[in-house]
């Protein structure tokens, strides 16, 4: 086969620890897991390909000792061992209770992060939570770690007997081909994913901390491995690997991508087809991050390992430092290809810094290098287009006169309408209407075909599969319940989920693969997705539609400095493949259950944040569970996630509503303060109504609105009461708010001290007022006079706090029983 000695150095680097799988699946044998690993590799499938070669890198792989034969194979052993080396450099040893190696469980990685990490304290960390060895599966609650997890006794063995069924389907009569690289990949990441890779077996007081995966050391010792063979010649080969530590020149780079634009290029758009066009392009923004990802790749020859995350708009690579030069005509060639397929609108940035070895085993330095990289690619953000010739940034910026009238124009994306047709009164140029197709096929896709294809010169307006092709990309959309196409080899076959990933019938040159879908889309009307009038539909009392966006807070400084006690590439890659798992896989089944409704449809979730948009009343609650099961995740406050909801009529356009969501995101979540537990903290908030507040306010609001929501709807059995309660409560309020900016600016003038301002918007009139109108309504409705005491007795509790926010109380009951009176 081509490339065989390059497989071989991927391979053996991928499996070199495969042994400690079957270890711990069979323990107490005696046998060590390089040759339970070396046995397991003398399957045929293996070795008519690569002879002895491939089970001798792995027996050997802990041995620097090893017998030389040839050049070629000493070189393997070599590469493999320094990886081995350089990526283990993740082990951190701490007193810790010592482990039996087949019960050890998973330490969640952001266990590790400090509690108080963003005030540079590494004093306190929170309560350990592990997972239950396992197969992956995003869609199931097991993805959110626990604590005092206790682990199951066959779990190793059954976990084993799983892969090996699987692994057995898939090689019988067969031998190993470059295409099935990925698939091995792929089978790996089922089935290691949540086993760690080292444990605390040791028998002295300081015991490895089992936090980073099988997996994640599998795939980023291959990474290494690959890119080193490239770097490295024999003579500072055999340096490195004689003394890892004292070699001091750049072995690797350390590569990030940004899509710029994506912003503008999903929500600045016009009428028709709204919700199949953004679920397009959404789709689209994904699938174009994973194409130039790949493309460079390919370009580089480097496997698939060397891609750790591609996800939210953003990758990063590992590549061999000497191909920089490479890279730089890349980033040239990306960036000309999208600037003829958008004319400017979406951008693809592209950035890198060096890694030395020291910088893959010391614990403080890849952090600053993940910051370094971030802060290069915000400079590289300011230079817009720098890296375009000037040929090209002539035209860029020389007028073109693109429309005459508005008859020329779309009216969705206000571009040329050129190659398009008038649907429904709306004209709708070319690239719009595949948008608006890929929606509808990406609806409930059983898999993606993509044929690996030389890359194109894109057209000017070019449709989604023309901008991919662009990148060598043709992709395939495989109905549910359809068959496969039948395309020439290469191809890459990407299931939603990793169940039955393989099918039973394989194409020789195909790969297989899986990752999350990340949409949750309304169930069809008469065969065609519901629009947003018809989502807003759904909402309970006023028929409004909304937006929900969430991301995670200070996700930057998160990976700048989160792990920076521990960090390493290892940890980096798994913090960030945690979160697209979260989002990705576990928000977009959370979502699921309300997309059945035709009350929701997530339009994009990927790397740390989201976009749902959906019927406005079932959104605080989707919030709310999304961050209960961030926290679950997290397992502390330490990592936050914020919020922000715009609800308006459904005719409102939707870039105004993603607009405002944004701000209610960023300005007033963000930027909400207040004190909790005695002391101040900011973020960790939603802003809903117009109204920001912590997410331990909004438990009592969302409390307190139920309460008088039941009572309203009379939900508890009891005789409903009237709507005027609410009213009451929006008076009281608007006292309460009117009195606090009052005593405000009283402060503000210098009439009255600050240390009176709380004391004086308490216990004011607002508050004797509340318990008179109350008290008489009451009077009014005996049977609910326990209820209504209770809510008095809430509002009128200063250390509560709920007064604040209790006009978002009554704006909430108001619009949700909106038509429910009595």
């Amino acid at each position: 086969m081509e490339r065989r000695a390059e497989n071989a150095i991927w391979l053996a680097a991928l499996l070199h620890d495969i042994g400690k799988f079957q270890q711990r699946a069979m323990w107490g044998s005696g046998i060590t897991h390089q040759e339970l690993g070396a046995r397991w590799c003398e399957q045929p499938y293996f070795t008519e390909v690569f002879g002895s070669d491939l089970v001798e890198a792995v027996r050997q792989h802990h041995n620097p000792r090893f017998p030389h034969s040839s050049e070629e194979r000493t070189r393997l052993f070599q590469l493999v061992q320094l990886a081995d080396r350089l990526a283990a450099g993740e082990r951190e040893t701490e007193p810790r209770p010592a482990e039996s190696p087949q019960q050890s469980l998973l330490v969640s990685i952001l266990a590790r992060i400090p509690l108080g990490w963003q005030e540079g304290s590494t004093d306190s960390y929170p309560t350990e939570r592990r997972y239950p060895v396992q197969a992956l599966n995003w869609e199931s609650d097991s993805l959110l770690p626990q604590p005092n997890l206790n682990p199951s006794p066959d779990a190793y063995k059954q976990l084993w007997d799983d892969f090996e069924n699987e692994w057995k389907a898939f090689t019988a009569n067969r031998a190993y081909t470059e295409a099935d690289f990925r698939t091995i990949l792929a089978l790996l990441e089922k089935y290691t994913s949540f086993i760690p890779s080292a444990t605390p077996w040791e028998q002295e007081d300081e015991r490895t901390v089992p936090d980073v995966s099988l997996y994640d050391h599998l795939r980023i010792t291959s990474a290494i491995a690959a890119c080193l063979d490239k770097q490295l010649l024999p003579d500072t080969l055999e340096t490195a690997w004689q003394n890892p530590e004292a070699y001091t020149e750049p072995i690797l780079l350390l590569v990030k991508g940004d899509i710029s634009g994506i912003q503008s290029f999903l929500y600045l758009t016009g009428r028709g087809g709204v919700a199949s066009g953004l679920k397009g392009r959404s789709a689209f923004l994904q699938l174009l991050t994973e194409a130039i990802a790949e493309f460079v790749l390919r370009e580089l020859g480097l496997p698939p390992v060397c891609l750790p995350l591609a996800s939210g708009g953003h990758f990063y690579l590992l590549a061999p430092h000497n191909q920089a030069e490479q890279l730089t005509r890349l980033r040239t060639e990306i960036s000309q290809k999208l600037l003829t397929a958008f004319q400017g609108d979406l951008r693809a940035l592209m950035e890198w810094v060096p890694l030395t070895t020291a910088d893959l085993t010391s614990s403080d330095k890849i952090s600053q290098k993940w910051d370094d990289l971030s802060q290069r690619l915000g400079q590289r953000k300011q230079q817009l287009w720098a890296e375009l010739p000037d040929a090209a940034l002539e035209l860029l910026f020389t007028p073109v006169q693109r429309a005459t009238d508005a008859e020329s124009l779309c009216q969705v994306c206000y571009g040329e309408f050129v190659g398009g047709q008038i649907d429904d009164g709306v004209r709708k140029c070319g690239r719009c209407l595949s948008f608006e197709e890929l929606g509808r096929q990406m609806r409930r896709p059983s898999a993606l075909v993509v044929e690996v294809v030389d890359p194109t010169d894109p057209p000017e307006n070019a449709k989604w599969n023309e901008a991919l092709e662009a990148f060598g990309w043709r992709v395939h959309i495989v109905p549910e319940g359809q068959p496969d196409p039948r395309v020439p080899a290469p191809v890459v076959r990407v299931s939603f989920t990793p169940n039955r990933f393989i099918p039973s019938r394989r194409e020789d040159g195909w790969s297989y693969t899986f990752r999350p879908l990340a949409t949750a889309t309304p169930a069809p009307i008469e065969h065609r997705l519901p629009d947003f009038e018809e989502i807003a539909g759904k909402a309970t009392g006023a028929k409004w539609l909304g937006v929900l966006r969430m991301d995670v807070d200070s996700l930057g400084g998160l990976f700048a400095r989160g792990l920076k006690p521990h960090a390493t590439l290892s940890r980096m890659a798994t913090l960030s493949r945690t979160m697209r798992l979260f989002f990705e896989g576990y928000v977009a089944h959370l979502c699921e259950r309300y997309a059945k409704q035709q009350q929701v449809y997530l339009l994009y979730a990927g790397g740390d944040d989201l976009f749902v948009v959906g019927a406005w009343s079932v959104l605080p609650e989707l919030a709310y569970e999304i961050r209960r099961a961030f926290r679950e995740l997290v397992g502390a406050d330490h990592i936050t996630l914020s919020a922000g909801i715009a609800i308006s009529h459904p005719n409102t356009p939707l870039y105004q509503l993603a607009k405002t969501a944004l701000n209610a995101l960023d300005e007033q979540a963000k930027g909400y303060e207040r004190f909790h537990n005695g002391a101040k903290r900011t973020k960790d908030a939603l802003s809903f109504l117009q109204t920001p507040m912590g997410w331990e306010e909004f438990e009592q609001v969302r409390a307190l609105f139920q309460q008088v929501r039941d009572m309203v709807e009379g939900a508890d059995g009891k005789p409903p009461v009237p709507r005027a309660l609410i009213s009451r409560l929006a008076s009281i309020a608007a006292l309460y708010r009117r009195n606090a900016s009052h005593v405000r600016q009283l402060v503000r003038r210098g009439k009255l001290a600050s240390q009176h301002e709380e004391d004086l918007t308490f216990y004011s009139r607002w508050l004797w007022q509340s318990v008179y109108h109350l008290m008489r309504f009451a009077e009014r409705h005996k049977e609910r006079r326990e209820q209504i005491e209770a809510i008095r007795t809430q509002i009128s509790d200063s250390h509560s706090g709920l007064i604040r926010h209790l006009h978002a109380v009554a704006r909430w009951a108001e619009l949700y029983t909106r038509g429910k009176e009595g």
